[in-house]
This record gives structure tokens, C-alpha cells and sequence, in this order.
């Protein structure tokens, strides 16, 4: 014998798995298998550099109250985004965040998503990027997925544990043998 191979990922079709065996595992790890709650927020983004003078930060925060108002007063944070991007000199964006849970947005723009309700609009939010206006679309709340969602992933999961445990086995006795 030159060599011997021992590798975790080959052992793992030798794991037993049954159905008692991985709901007991998802019981125990319910944690894993948690979704956390995520919005959707509809933004009009004020450009603003992050250590710009007073003036320009104050001329930014006003034109973003502004814009508050007028969504306010019915006008769609769409539109008047469409609008301000199409004058010269003025750099607003705006668009569909797509959902996002916590973590991902500058925290700011994060605190204020979260601090909404739906068809809310927040007040201006600075971050480094800019003033933010932040209008929120929907909610999904976090919840527990099903066993039988989690199926695949507490699986994978218990066969990963159970071939590395089976390697150090295997491991143990080769050594042992030497």
C-alpha cells in the first residue's frame, strides 16, 4: 500500500439518514432555519458628497423635504423622481430596493426602512451617499420554514456533520493501525 485516501466528502453517502433521524435535527437547529424578516422600499436618492459644504447639505435636505411634501400631497415618489433626473445638474436617483433584510442597507437607510409602514414615506435620511427619501411597498414577515422546505438543506446539513465524524473514525483507526 503507497497511499491512503480518507476524504469526508466520499464518506458522505455512507451516512445514514431517515426521516425520524433529520426532523430531530431540524427541531434542534430551528435557528438555521429561521427567515428574518424583509422590505421592499420605493427610494428617491438626493446626491450629496459625503463632506460637502454646509450650504449644499442644506440646499439637499430642503429639496428632499420638498419632495416629502409632495409625496404627502399625493404626487408618486416615481414620478418626481423621473422628473428631477431629466434637469440639469440635479443628481437624484430613485428606484425599487427589492426586498432586504437587516444588514445589507447603510444602517441609517436601514433604521429608517424598518421604523416604517407600509405606504409610509420616511423623512429624509442622510447616509455617505446622499439625502434618501424611503417609501415603503410591502412587508414579508420573518417566520420558520416547514420541515419540508428545510428538507434539502438539514440533509445536506446532517450528512456534512455525520461524514466528517466518520472521517475522524476512520482516521482515528488508520492511525491506530500504523
Amino acid at each position: 500500500l503507497e497511499y491512503l485516501e480518507i476524504s469526508a466528502e466520499a464518506l458522505e453517502s455512507e451516512v445514514v439518514v431517515n426521516e425520524e433521524v433529520l426532523r430531530a435535527n431540524y427541531g434542534e437547529n430551528e435557528a438555521s432555519y429561521r427567515v428574518l424578516e424583509q422590505r421592499d422600499v420605493n427610494h428617491l436618492l438626493i446626491r450629496l458628497a459625503e463632506r460637502a459644504p454646509a450650504d449644499e447639505v442644506q440646499s439637499a435636505q430642503d429639496k428632499a423635504e420638498d419632495i416629502r411634501r409632495r409625496v404627502a400631497m399625493g404626487e408618486k415618489l416615481q414620478d418626481i423622481s423621473l422628473e428631477l433626473s431629466k434637469l440639469d445638474g440635479t443628481e437624484v436617483e430613485g428606484g425599487e430596493t427589492g426586498y432586504f433584510g437587516r444588514g445589507v442597507m447603510a444602517p441609517e437607510f436601514e433604521e429608517a426602512a424598518f421604523a416604517l409602514e407600509v405606504d409610509e414615506i420616511s423623512e429624509p435620511v442622510r447616509t455617505k451617499f446622499g439625502y434618501h427619501l424611503l417609501k415603503l411597498k410591502d412587508i414579508k414577515p420573518g417566520r420558520l420554514r416547514s420541515f419540508d422546505e428545510s428538507l434539502p438543506d438539514v440533509e445536506a446539513v446532517y450528512r456534512a456533520v455525520g461524514s466528517k465524524k466518520l472521517f475522524f473514525e476512520q482516521a482515528e483507526r488508520f492511525s491506530n493501525l500504523v
